[in-house]
């Protein structure tokens, strides 16, 4: 088994102007790693050489908030004094719970893209995950029965996925659904700690959870930021890069977490038609401003076919960069995604 977590954690950053400490004209960059959300958090902020040792308490203070929010979203743990999704989960078919905005905030998103890809995006795949999880994780050896996953079907009706706004509940109709926000919470994380770092007073830095990458302001000299994209085949190495602004880089890609049976790689990014891992990408990055929003759609164009996935960007969300590097190595980009990429490593 090998599992596979990098995405754009290392060459992103020491990708984008060169090195990973050091000045940069007036300012001094700092970095700092931390560990969250099955993945390694670095913020990279540019600050006076003066506000270093206060530049280094304020990333503390960021990743608890990184951190609350992984509490929320964590489906495996309760904590006391939170209700979050592991607690929905403990009440499925019992009742609604009483939740964190946050958690409606998300949720709330998640399905309005489930609802506009028509499924090829979910955050109720949590049982037919479960059982994928326990192979990954070498519990069971071989790969599930397409019999017993297809048995579960009735457990991923996201219609029973119910949200309260105005009682701030959400309930899990059916008892044994699993709510599972692994492929929109990170998204939401890292949105969130990069606008808190604004209010604190941050003009210029990096939030990189793994795949999901969010820009403060602009780079101190270069205005714009330089985000390298992972090469699915080289984890060292980078197959092109973007220029951005303010704004979110995300990537899924089938190299995160992944083991491999009989000479076949079964990744975790699942389809919910074939309840199998999706074959049709190495990966998919996405530009938008919402990590969040970003996060989602990675997820679901991942999983559909590639006019499929342009006709439903063009229809809902037409000024998303989208990048596809397909099974066979081909780049495939729409307009807004040309504008501001450049193939190599260089």
């Amino acid at each position: 088994m090998k599992r596979k977590n990098l995405l754009l954690c290392i060459f992103s950053l020491c990708f984008m102007l060169g090195g990973c400490q050091g000045k940069t004209s007036d300012y001094v960059k700092v970095s700092e790693q931390f560990f969250a959300m099955d993945t390694y958090i670095t913020y990279t902020i540019y600050t006076r050489e003066s506000e270093v040792d206060t530049t280094k308490m304020l990333l503390m203070q960021a990743n608890a908030e990184f951190e609350k929010i992984a509490q929320l979203a964590n489906r495996f743990e309760m904590y006391d004094g939170i209700e979050n999704v592991a607690s929905i989960n403990a009440q499925a078919g019992v009742s609604p719970v009483t939740v964190d905005e946050q958690l409606i905030s998300m949720v709330q998103t998640a399905q309005q893209v489930m609802e506009q890809s028509e499924g090829a995006f979910s955050i109720v795949l949590g049982p037919i995950s479960d059982v994928w999880r326990q192979y990954q994780e070498g519990m069971l050896t071989g790969i599930p029965d397409q019999t017993m996953l297809d048995a579960l079907r009735p457990l991923l009706d996201a219609s029973n996925l119910e949200v309260n706004e105005q009682e701030q509940t959400i309930y899990l109709t059916t008892p044994g659904m699993v709510l599972d926000l692994g492929g929109i919470a990170k998204g939401y994380a890292t949105d969130y700690v990069a606008h808190w770092l604004e209010e604190q007073g941050v003009e210029h830095g990096i939030v990189n959870a793994g795949g999901n990458v969010k820009t403060i302001g602009t780079h101190p000299v270069n205005e714009t930021f330089r985000i390298g994209l992972q090469d699915p085949d080289d984890l060292g190495a980078v197959f092109g890069s973007v220029s951005i602004g303010a704004t979110s880089v995300v990537t899924s890609g089938d190299y995160q977490r992944y083991f491999e049976y009989d000479g076949q790689r079964y990744h975790h990014l699942l389809d919910p038609n074939t309840l199998q891992p999706a074959r049709l990408y190495r990966s998919v990055s996405v530009i938008v401003e919402d990590s969040m929003l970003a996060d989602a759609l990675s997820t679901a164009l991942f999983v559909m076919e590639q006019v499929e996935g342009e006709a439903f960007i063009q229809r809902y969300y037409p000024d998303v960069a989208v990048l596809w590097y397909t099974q066979t190595g081909e780049i495939i980009m729409n307009d807004a995604m040309h504008q501001c990429f450049q193939s190599g490593g260089e």
